[in-house]
């Protein structure tokens, strides 16, 4: 039930009011001087940034490196331009100004126009006390009104800079607006306003309101993950959440009941058909739990729906899922740019069926999310290299048995959530600009020495992993969701290491390798002895905790028994 006091504050601000920070890179600041206005009146952005605000919002755009801020106000959305194909140049008039922007790579048609109400030079030494970590925005009075904390402190760092009456009575009027927020009603909101990240931030509260000992990266990371490919393989000991994550994540966002499909694999599954369906003897096709999934999310391709496959390794993976496995790596853009596969169900699985036409050409939907839990110890198969390249496996073996979580407020769910938060956004390489692939250059040179060191034991990965990491870097970055560095760490983690196994010394020697290229240290690969340096590396403060963390466990191993996997 919606408190009043809230209602109230609705309707007493009807304005969105909104900071921007523009980055500290290059190709930001370099946007920021080209933006302003031959007459220095105003401020354009393309409207890719600011999709949602409309005519009469106000916007404190903040440029911390430059040592500047605006406060503005959206005079104009939808300022269409032309392209100069030969200069690469966006061009647009507006207000009688003729207008060019830098573009590249041809991205930015629509803009919106600003009005500069003030202009300030930020003093020297002053920041941020709780910088914009997670987005370059941040809607300070909104529908997205979680966390007024956080908002009142920016509120009161910009209150330094901006003293003169409009801009000052407008942080006031907002300032109060918040602190009349009970910080124990969360309410239900819409997420059409909020970046991933905020969403993310959400779940995670979300989660830990049910008492749920899940991390903020830990979910960040199952998205990233979704958003990539959907295929994810969530794998640990049993109880620590594995089927729970993605049942909770989607009752946090608002998916109902009829969007989650729960599956238990059986020891004896050996093909498709209990997955798919078969032809019963009276020469109808019958479908199973996979084909109504797809049927339901083909129905209704808005909405994202997950399929979760239970303790997926009791049968062997490649003998009753070789269908979905083939049929990932067929995915393509059509001519609407819609996501489009072969087949799900062969033609020779229908062909004696009197309503095969029903289920024809049953492609795998953009909507779908496939995510498999598995246990990893004796009483279940291994993954071999095909399935491990084909899916971000998670490891989730952490265990805090400290009592934690779920004595604070209650978190509701967010409502409107539709498929445009996981669908992909790369397929292939082709899919990625040039300005993208170079935003991950560095993490591609370290990719590249891994897969070096992963040769000597023949153990190397080919293009899709290196594709597929770059998606998940990409998409971290655009989104700012988490650190550059942290979403390395869990792709190095999920999609490289999983593949190491083996008692030969070479395992032993590209371990010993690894943990030197990631930690920039020299310890001596061959005739390597844990004990030998063991105080040494058990006191180090790792740059990428997960990974080498894991390195670490897979040498001990390596001592204990002359032999190792990633695996428990």
């Amino acid at each position: 039930m919606r408190n009043t006091a809230m209602l109230r504050n609705k309707k007493a601000m009807k304005e969105q009011v909104l900071i921007h920070e523009i980055k500290s890179s290059p190709d930001s600041q370099n946007n920021a001087k080209a933006l302003l206005s031959p007459d220095g009146k105003g401020f354009y952005w393309d409207d890719k940034k600011f999709n949602y605000v409309n005519a009469g919002d106000y916007v404190f755009i903040v440029n911390p490196a430059g040592r500047w801020a605006y406060f503005t106000r959206v005079a104009q959305k939808n300022i269409h331009a032309g392209y100069d194909q030969k200069k690469r140049r966006s061009v647009f008039t507006h207000k009688n100004v003729g207008y060019t922007v830098e573009d590249p790579d041809g991205r930015f048609h629509v803009f919106v126009y600003f009005e500069i109400i003030e202009r300030q030079e930020l003093p020297e030494g002053w920041n941020w006390k709780d910088p914009l970590r997670s987005s370059e925005q941040l809607y300070l009075w909104a529908f997205d009104i979680a966390e007024p904390g956080k908002r009142l402190s920016r509120i009161q760092d910009l209150k330094k800079v901006f003293t003169k009456k409009r801009p000052a009575e407008l942080l006031q009027k907002v300032e109060g607006l918040l602190k009349n927020i009970p910080l124990t009603n969360k309410q239900a909101m819409t997420v059409k306003q909020m970046s991933p990240g905020e969403i993310v931030k959400h779940v995670h509260a979300y989660m830990s309101s049910g008492g749920f000992q899940y991390q903020e990266e830990e979910i960040a990371n199952f998205y990233l993950a979704l958003k990539t490919k959907p295929f994810v393989i969530l794998a640990g000991i049993s109880g620590t959440g594995k089927t729970q994550l993605p049942r909770k994540f989607a009752a946090a966002i608002g998916m109902d009941d009829s969007q989650v499909i729960q599956v238990p694999v059986r020891p004896d599954w050996t093909d498709g058909s209990d997955l798919l369906g078969y032809t019963s003897l009276d020469g109808k096709f019958i479908p199973k739990d996979l084909t109504v999934a797809i049927k339901k999310a083909k129905e209704n391709s808005d909405k994202p729906y997950f399929f979760i496959l239970d303790e997926m390794n009791l049968a062997r993976v490649e003998h009753y899922f070789s269908d979905f496995l083939s049929v990932i790596e067929t995915r393509e853009w059509d001519k609407n740019k819609k996501i489009k596969t072969d087949a799900v169900l062969r033609k020779e699985s229908l062909q004696n069926a009197s309503n095969a036409a029903a289920f024809d050409n049953y492609q795998w939907p953009q909507n779908l999310y496939l995510v498999g839990t598995v246990n990893m110890d004796e009483t279940t198969h291994t993954f071999s290299r095909k399935v491990l390249d084909r899916a971000n496996s998670i490891e989730m073996n952490n265990v805090d048995l400290n009592w934690s979580g779920g004595s604070g407020p209650k978190v509701e769910g967010l409502k409107g959530i539709t498929n445009e938060l996981f669908v992909t956004e790369f397929i292939g390489a082709k899919d990625l600009s040039e300005k993208e692939k170079e935003s991950v250059a560095d993490e591609l040179k370290l990719l590249i020495g891994v897969n070096k060191i992963l040769e000597m034991a023949g153990l190397h990965f080919a293009y899709r992993v290196r594709d597929e990491v770059a998606f998940y870097l990409v998409l971290n970055k655009k989104y700012g969701i988490m650190k550059d560095i942290a979403a390395m760490d869990f792709q190095l983690v999920q999609k490289v290491l999983p593949r190491i196994h083996g008692s030969s010394e070479r395992v032993q020697v590209l371990l010993v390798e690894l943990l030197n290229l990631l930690e920039k240290t020299s310890f001596k690969s061959t005739g390597f002895e844990y004990e030998q340096y063991k105080d040494k590396i058990e006191h180090m403060d790792f740059t990428y905790k997960r990974s080498s963390s894991k390195i670490v466990f897979m040498l001990k191993r390596f001592e204990d028994d002359r032999f190792t996997s990633f695996w428990l």
